[in-house]
């Protein structure tokens, strides 16, 4: 018995370092290829999104923290949502809570699209917001987009929500505690695009708790992910000119928990 137990604490181990190891490589290639985009195609300055949705945004580069960065300026990032955002920038909201702005890619891109609209990101991390401010100025949306830190029960408690919000989410799990109509009874009010991210190996999935929380009073629309397709991209030269490997880590998005996307649209 020991042995055995023995055998595999060692090829967990070994698991588990193979992983790391494969985890780190991909860091490196995607970096090295898009630094080689950036140079290429930008010379590393005046940096901007060259399809998608926001085509033509201005970008800041580099980022303070290491994210994903060549698929938002492709136009390739989370591609499942561009029906969504044409359908939000056609409805033309009055205000959108962003929840996990991050950089600004959502926040900024649909301040530009949406000139009648405030926005409020709320990001938690500090250095990131310092690159929302960043791209916020260099788009100069100032004006319009209103930066808050961390998201808490309390803030969302405070915010007045109704028909004419929208409630875009992408927090990394935090949707379950924040995006709850039982709790903020507004939520039933508004529409809402929420990414949805399945830590939970008990109970009811992610979607059917969604589906629980929001079908009497929403229409539901649910997107899963797809693996990326790097045909559209060959058309930009210096794309075409990356390596195979280098193509598919810049495109890959590195989502370990994340299912989908979920559009609610009230009732």
């Amino acid at each position: 018995m020991k042995g055995f137990i023995y055998w595999l604490l060692k090829h967990s181990f070994f698991m588990k370092l193979a992983e790391l190891i494969s985890r780190e490589a991909g860091i490196i290639i995607r970096k090295r290829g898009e630094e080689k985009f950036l140079k290429w195609r930008f010379n590393m300055r005046d940096i901007r999104v060259l399809g998608g949705p926001f085509g033509g945004m201005n970008y800041i580069y580099p980022l303070s923290r290491d994210t994903i960065y060549i698929p938002k300026i492709l136009g390739a990032y989370e591609s499942e949502m561009h029906p969504f955002v044409e359908a939000i920038c056609k409805r033309g909201y009055d205000t959108i809570i962003n929840i996990g702005a991050a950089e600004g890619y959502y926040a900024v891109g649909l301040a530009i699209r949406n000139s009648n609209t405030m926005i409020h990101a709320y990001e938690a991390n500090e250095r990131t917001r310092d690159d929302l401010v960043r791209n916020i100025d260099l788009n100069n949306v100032a004006a319009r987009v209103v930066v808050h830190g961390k998201m808490t029960l309390e803030e969302m408690k405070a915010i007045q929500l109704n028909e004419s919000t929208l409630v875009l989410c992408d927090c990394d799990g935090q949707e379950v505690p924040l995006i709850d109509p039982e709790k903020f009874k507004g939520l039933r009010k508004c529409d809402l695009l929420v990414e949805l991210h399945e830590y939970e190996i008990s109970g009811p999935t992610i979607s059917e708790l969604f589906q629980q929380r929001f079908s009497q009073s929403h229409d539901m629309v649910f997107r899963n992910l797809r693996k990326r397709d790097m045909r559209p991209y060959e058309v930009i030269p210096e794309f075409k000119d990356l390596k195979i490997i280098e193509k598919e880590a810049l495109l890959s998005e590195g989502r370990q928990f994340s299912i989908g996307w979920v559009f609610c649209h009230v009732k």
